[in-house]
């Protein structure tokens, strides 16, 4: 270039002045948040969901306890008054069958032996009349399902059982091998024996053998309902098995008939007195639907009485059971009870009828 001798330095580059851009304009929303410096419990977690604890187990009553029961009874009639107790006292020199019979009704007093009388015109079997039979599974295993075998409520109140302790839901989903383990717990608690008794304790429709844990079996159990009266005296609970067939559900029933039968009595000692308990089959019913079996047990002792009767129809099992301190709601009305919840069973509909 002309004018110019030698190289020429380049200067440096200089930002412009700060005053000569105009201000920036601050956010009407504020800063931006700083995540790394947000409270821990504002940062979004998945959710955690604690298993619902298992239904509650049997309570047995023993000697003791219920002699103070018949001791506070007796001592409120004599304050009621000498007419009324010297009534109770002739009808209890008569026995619990004449009482019944002097009544008009059946006696609510625990008997104190297996029952001989059995209000029944149907035979209580393994195996319905005419079972139900289809192409493919009867029942889906649904809440659609569990739901249509709860009892309407008014059934459940005429047996004076006006409290409800819980429903359908309220109590996660079990297996067989989760029930064996609440049920070994609870018979070992009561230092129960002899072990081929040990079906006696399961709540739901479960037959298993003491030291034979069912590993393989992943039917689901729900527990539908358990009711009581206001002194809990009286306790009705409902549980329902969806097997994957009905071949499944019919083996079930055919391995309780055969355990019932290998259990005549078995004692509990936690209370510190030996307590027997006698056990007898469920040997009929007043009337009951073709196309489902049954089969159940009644546990009589110094402390009242038990029954379970397990209803089988298609791949479904509902298992009823009752437990009574004082006898208020009676074995027939138990037998009633089931025979009504049978026919509503009866009348559920399976995929063949459009569901």
């Amino acid at each position: 270039m002309e004018g110019v001798e030698g190289p020429q330095e380049i200067p440096p580059f200089a930002p412009p002045s700060a005053g000569l851009l105009p201000p920036l304009t601050p956010s009407p929303y504020g800063p931006p948040p700083q995540l790394a410096t947000q409270p821990a419990a504002l940062i979004p977690t998945a959710p955690s969901y604690a298993p619902l604890p298992p239904p509650p187990p049997r309570r047995h009553l023993s000697r003791n306890s219920l002699i103070g029961i018949v001791a506070g009874a007796a001592a409120i009639l004599l304050i009621v008054g000498g007419a009324f107790g010297a009534s109770a006292l002739v009808l209890q020199s008569m026995g619990p069958a004449s009482a019944a019979h002097s009544s008009g009704g059946s006696s609510s007093a625990p008997s104190a032996g297996p029952s001989t009388r059995h209000p029944g015109g149907v035979t209580s079997s393994a195996v319905a009349a005419q079972p139900l039979r289809c192409t493919k599974t009867c029942f889906a295993n649904n809440s659609l399902v569990r739901g249509d075998t709860v009892p309407p409520p008014s059934s459940i109140t005429a047996l004076g059982l006006t409290k409800t302790v819980d429903s359908l839901g309220d109590y996660s989903s079990s297996t067989a091998s989760e029930e064996y383990d609440q049920t070994l717990t609870s018979w070992k608690d009561a230092k129960a024996s002899p072990s081929q008794c040990f079906f006696t304790y399961f709540q739901s429709p479960v037959v298993a053998a003491l030291g034979e844990r069912p590993n393989r079996d992943i039917t689901e159990i729900d527990y539908s309902g358990t009711h009581t009266d206001t002194a809990k005296n009286n306790t009705l609970t409902q549980s329902v098995r969806i097997f994957a067939n009905s071949s499944g559900a019919e083996a079930h029933m055919r391995e309780l008939a055969a355990t019932v039968l290998a259990c005549p009595q078995y004692r509990t000692t936690d209370t510190g007195d030996t307590v027997n308990v006698d056990v007898s089959p469920t040997e009929s019913f007043i009337d009951f639907p073709s196309s489902e079996a049954a089969v159940g047990w009644t546990e009589t002792s110094d402390g009242g009485r038990y029954e379970s009767i397990d209803v089988q129809r298609g791949n479904l099992v509902v298992r009823t059971s009752l437990q009574s301190f004082d006898g208020a709601v009676t074995e027939q009305q138990f037998r009633s009870f089931v025979d009504d919840d049978a026919w509503q069973i009866a009348s559920m509909l399976t995929p063949g009828d459009g569901r």
